[in-house]
């Protein structure tokens, strides 16, 4: 995140539900810091934007259970496009296998 920041590259916050609350929360807490940063809960938006990002981009995929198809799809996108994946989840769920950085 810190290298992502450092290059004015995009970071972005994916989550849904109870996590799409944590994904925007993130995203206040990085404008705090001065960080430009956006949070996606919905899933159409998710892929859309994840198929945007490029190398030297980030995306933050948060998920409770580490199973919520939408979000694996998103960083599966994410990740083909180049962009570094930091997943917060249950370890061991498909969605922690999924992206970089877990």
């Amino acid at each position: 995140l810190a290298a992502t920041q450092k290059t004015n590259r995009r970071i972005e916050f994916y989550g849904a539900g109870n996590s799409g609350i944590v994904a925007q929360d993130a995203q206040h807490k990085f404008f705090r810091l001065g960080v430009n940063a956006i949070a996606y809960s919905d899933g159409h938006m998710q892929v859309m934007s994840a198929s945007m990002l490029r190398p030297g981009d980030c995306a933050v995929i948060i998920s409770n259970s580490g199973r919520t198809r939408d979000l694996m799809d998103a960083c599966d996108i994410a990740k083909k496009q180049g962009a570094t994946t930091i997943v917060i989840t249950a370890s061991g769920s498909p969605l922690a296998s999924a992206g970089h950085i877990h």
